[in-house]
């Protein structure tokens, strides 16, 4: 449509709906025009009566004062009580054509403000049309929104989902690798190619777990470490037995959680100390009980665990390997170690951990 023809059939448009009373200025002019009208008509009744009193009556100068002055305040009356009159009308039309409308508006706002996603501006095809048409604009808003919500809802559903699947996928493929381990490990033969073997498959069970934990949980981006640590012993200790290794594990965590990034690496560092104790350098295994807690410090925890022979060698001692990688650990989650006088334990400060309950 060209721009004079858009006018033109917007000027039309216009026209039509004052006529039929849609717009806001048609209905206060119709409004005002009611109103006046019956005043005006008594002020012309007034100055006909007024007319043919002088017309009529034939007066002396103190009486044609008189009736001036009569006619004087009845005029100023009637253009009072016509202004009064325009103004009750005006009130009365302006609250209940602009006032109460916009008060509707205001509450549809407010409540969608207040997290009410259905608020809408119901009832809208009463309203004058300049109103009328910003009540629908807000419609057509929250509309849209929630349409768009709806489309980022099912797209974070669907990678969720996905997450999920991949994170289980990996999981279910360590838990293959754990077991093509396994079977290679009979071939094993010597205890320290045993022990290899057994260490290798304590750290993929222990990855594989913290994938477990993922998947298994709400959050996709965090992990449960009072479960996550609950699995990751009792895999170890089923593990040890199996390999005829005697160990009791025993665990107390507070209700924390942890991102993936921080919980692969607590996992290793808690799977490299229960290997410490259980197991002599020359990979021979020892009877062990082992105490683990893991607990909520401020804006960390504390993990501690604690077992019935030395952890690490002396400094002067054999391989110090393990005693490496376990620092590597604690560097990695940002954290700080201390080891007990008689290296039966090993406290490690973690930060960066929520420890607040679930």
């Amino acid at each position: 449509m060209a721009p004079k023809d858009r006018a033109n059939s917007e000027r039309d448009e216009r026209f039509w709906l004052t006529r039929r009373m849609k717009s806001l200025r048609a209905r206060l002019i119709f409004l005002l025009s009611v109103t006046l009208l019956p005043l005006a008509a008594l002020a012309l009744v007034d100055a006909w009566f007024g007319y043919r009193y002088y017309r009529d009556a034939s007066l002396s100068p103190a009486s044609i004062g008189e009736a001036a002055r009569f006619l004087l305040f009845s005029n100023a009356a009637t253009a009072l009580v016509m202004w009064l009159a325009a103004l009750v009308a005006t009130g009365w039309g302006v609250g209940r054509l602009v006032t109460r409308p916009l008060r509707r508006i205001r509450r549809g706002i407010l409540a969608y403000s207040e997290n009410d996603e259905r608020a809408r501006i119901r009832n809208i095809g009463e309203l004058p049309e300049e109103i009328r048409a910003l009540a629908e604009s807000f419609n057509r808003m929250a509309d849209a929104l929630a349409a768009r919500d709806a489309a980022l809802m099912k797209a974070v559903a669907r990678q969720k989902a996905l997450t999920r699947e991949v994170h289980h996928r990996v999981r279910n493929n360590l838990q293959i690798v754990n077991s093509l381990m396994s079977l290679q490990s009979r071939k094993a033969e010597t205890a320290a190619e045993s022990a290899i073997f057994s260490e290798v498959q304590r750290r993929v069970t222990a990855l594989g777990l913290v994938h477990g934990a993922i998947y298994q949980g709400d959050d996709l981006s965090s992990v449960k470490l009072d479960l996550l640590l609950n699995d990751l012993c009792a895999a170890t200790e089923q593990s040890l037995r199996n390999s005829g290794t005697p160990a009791l594990l025993s665990v107390t965590a507070d209700r924390l959680t942890a991102s993936a990034s921080l919980a692969v690496p607590l996992a290793f560092l808690i799977t490299e100390i229960i290997g410490e104790i259980v197991f002599h350098r020359d990979g021979s295994p020892v009877a062990s009980d082992i105490r683990i807690a893991l607990r909520g410090s401020g804006a960390g925890a504390v993990l501690t665990i604690e077992g019935a022979r030395p952890l690490f060698p002396e400094p002067a001692g054999a391989d110090s390997g393990s005693l490496s990688l376990i620092d590597g650990l604690v560097r990695q989650l940002g954290g700080r170690q201390t080891i007990a006088p008689d290296r039966s334990g090993i406290s490690v400060i973690v930060p960066n951990l929520n420890t607040a309950g679930r």
